[in-house]
């Protein structure tokens, strides 16, 4: 629906029924209930048609499509003073991540959640304000679905940086939507491009916006989370979405990948931040493979990056250890989402010592080029970074009581 466009023969059907109606309401209601049937039932007509009328236009094509805008990312001082960037162009990864961020994760010092509506509300203004331009981005998204689906389902956002004070550490968040995300992150470092040959920038956008720490963002930043699974004889197990996928078509994937639903906070409320990173991983585990919930031994988040193509989304990486093996799992395995093919590839990671081998996925990686998506890379990441620190611990505990 065309939001904050004056509808004027609407307009003009409302007043001239006011005004009759303010000007003889007695001799209206005594001697002419008809003409007042007559002009509700009129106005609830023309609102139905100009309904359909405006989704009509929603639905219509433009002629643009969506296209990628690779220009040069700018950080803000903030982040490049705070941030470290990693890139992978052989696989296309471009990402940013605190040092300092995925320290606090990995202490074990509660995290406390503070709910903020400065931040949604700046989104909003935002939006409003240019409206006209991004309806045409999301126009295009419509008409560039080939299989998939669009749901503008209500997401948990980041609205600051791990805060610490008093001793105390804390994040603050706010609720969001896909369709708040898709039209701030998901078109950052995108163009439309019409047939003409015309591009059209959103207004926020890589070249004209730098990425700026969660406080001072305007983009929504919804929450991303995702998992790798472990079997208990050392396999890691690894999903392929189909061409349905709105972010990684026909690419790998972790265990599970998704983003933080609103209700699995509110279900959590007063809950470590942790918890609430995992009880998502758990649901879309659960909703993409099948598995229930007695197969998860323990779940711990690894890390977290910033994905620099999506505008700095937050993308929050875990690890679950199952209870069940290998073959179990090929056994139990059935894909329920429509965005996951019904196959899994499971590479054995872990070495008889406890020890992570990562030589197979490397050449696992190495021999599907393109077909890697940034989640599955980044969660491999911090888990070699998780093990070589556990392993690192498990050291020093032994020199410490010899």
């Amino acid at each position: 629906v065309k939001l904050g466009v004056i509808n004027l023969p609407f307009l003009i059907i409302n007043t001239l029924l006011l005004i009759y109606s303010i000007s003889d309401i007695h001799s209206l209601l005594n001697n002419d209930l008809v003409v007042l049937i007559v002009l509700l039932f009129t106005n609830i007509i023309w609102q139905v048609i100009s309904l359909f009328f405006d989704i009509a236009q929603l639905l219509h094509s433009t002629g643009h499509y969506l296209d990628n805008n690779n220009s040069i990312v700018n950080l803000s001082p903030n982040i490049q003073s705070s941030y470290t960037t990693f890139e992978d162009p052989k696989f296309n990864i471009r990402v940013i991540y605190s040092k300092t961020s995925n320290q606090i994760l990995n202490d074990n010092k509660k995290i406390s959640i503070i709910k903020s509506n400065r931040h949604n509300k700046k989104v909003e203004r935002y939006i409003n304000q240019n409206q006209g331009v991004l309806l045409l981005f999301l126009k295009a998204k419509w008409h560039n679905l080939r299989n998939g689906s669009f749901f503008n389902e209500t997401k948990l956002c980041q609205a600051s940086e791990f805060d610490e004070y008093n001793n105390n550490i804390s994040i603050r968040v706010c609720k969001g939507c896909y369709c708040n995300s898709f039209i701030t992150n998901d078109i950052y470092q995108q163009k439309l491009r019409h047939q003409d040959g015309i591009s059209l920038y959103p207004p926020l956008n890589a070249m004209t916006a730098p990425i700026e720490e969660f406080d001072n963002s305007t983009l929504s930043n919804h929450i991303g989370v995702s998992m790798l699974a472990l079997t208990i004889d050392g396999y890691m197990i690894i999903l392929q979405h189909n061409n349905k996928s709105a972010i990684s078509a026909n690419m790998y994937a972790p265990s599970a990948s998704g983003s933080v639903d609103y209700k699995d906070w509110k279900q959590l409320e007063d809950s470590d931040f942790r918890q609430v990173l995992i009880r998502a991983a758990h649901r879309e585990f659960y909703e993409e493979t099948g598995f229930k919930e007695n197969l998860i031994a323990d779940t711990k988040i690894i890390g977290v990056y910033r994905n620099i193509i999506r505008g700095g989304k937050p993308e929050y990486c875990s690890v679950a250890h199952l209870n069940i093996r290998k073959i179990d799992a090929l056994d139990i395995f059935k894909a329920e989402k429509k965005e996951v093919q019904d196959k899994i590839e499971t590479i054995k990671v872990i070495n008889s010592s406890r020890v992570l081998d990562s030589t197979i996925f490397d050449n696992f990686l190495d021999s599907h080029q393109g077909l890697i998506s940034t989640s599955l890379y980044m969660n491999f990441f911090f888990l070699r970074k998780y093990m070589a620190d556990e392993t690192t611990n498990n050291n020093l505990q032994k020199t410490t009581t010899n």
